[in-house]
């Protein structure tokens, strides 16, 4: 025999089975719910570094925002990165119809940070993001092979590097380019570039430009194969004068 109803309180009909007795102390009830599948959303997919850029690297950090893209909140996690954090995971199927897991960095119900898997191929990919509760959360991305973008430590602009300046007896001191004022906020800090007989060398900190070497990318200035920086000569930077060629490495 069965009954029909909704046992559950969703609004749906579930279904209740009811077996033939067999002896008076043997019979069995089966109760069949209608379940939601899982809803799909929408996400939206871009560099961790630099929002305005036409996609994301392989192997270069990006971010999805969304809604309900975890249950929970999760970070500051070891290497090597998991694939899936918080009961949250994304899956990238390239341009070759091939799908990787991306290590995930971060997530949250509103945000997710990860790495590009650094096999993808470039082209359009079409992204999911899966939440800790099933919720489906899709994305289309272009991967390209160069999408070069530079951290920011405030709302202004302050670009996030570390200034080295290395001493003739071999020594070195690390010159921080941010303080943070009796407010709170991130500013920018006058730095000392040593005497005439040091070296200093600007390390920005980005993502998106592993591959620079061989796509002939340049940023802000000639690249240099040998060093892995780009280099030029001594100019005005928001702090001064540059007396040494400043580095800008990439990562």
């Amino acid at each position: 025999m069965g009954v029909l109803a909704d046992f559950n309180g969703d609004g749906k009909p579930d279904l209740a089975f009811v077996s033939p007795v067999v002896t008076p102390y043997d019979s069995s009830v089966f109760l069949f719910l209608t379940l939601p599948a899982p809803t799909s959303l929408q996400a939206t997919i871009v560099s961790s570094a630099n929002a305005a850029a036409v996609g994301v690297a392989p192997g270069s950090l990006a971010t999805a925002y969304g809604t309900d893209l975890a249950s929970s909140v999760a970070g500051a996690t070891p290497l090597p990165l998991p694939t899936k954090f918080g009961g949250t995971s994304i899956s990238i199927v390239d341009s070759s119809g091939a799908t990787s897991l991306a290590p995930l960095v971060y997530v949250s119900p509103t945000q997710v940070n990860f790495e590009v898997p650094p096999g993808s191929a470039v082209g359009a990919a079409q992204a999911t993001v899966t939440s800790g509760d099933g919720t489906e959360s899709t994305a289309i991305v272009n991967i390209e092979p160069v999408a070069p973008g530079v951290f920011e430590l405030n709302a202004g602009g302050l670009t996030a590097a570390d200034v080295i300046v290395y001493h003739a007896d071999g020594t070195y001191t690390l010159e921080n380019v941010y303080a943070v004022n009796s407010s709170g906020a991130i500013v920018a800090r006058p730095v000392s570039l040593g005497s005439s007989t040091d070296q200093a060398y600007l390390v920005l900190f980005g993502t998106g430009f592993q591959a620079a070497g061989t796509a002939g990318v340049k940023v802000f200035g000639r690249w240099n194969q040998s060093s892995g920086c780009v280099c030029r000569p001594a100019r005005r930077l928001w702090w001064g004068w540059t007396r040494p060629t400043c580095c800008y490495r990439r990562r």
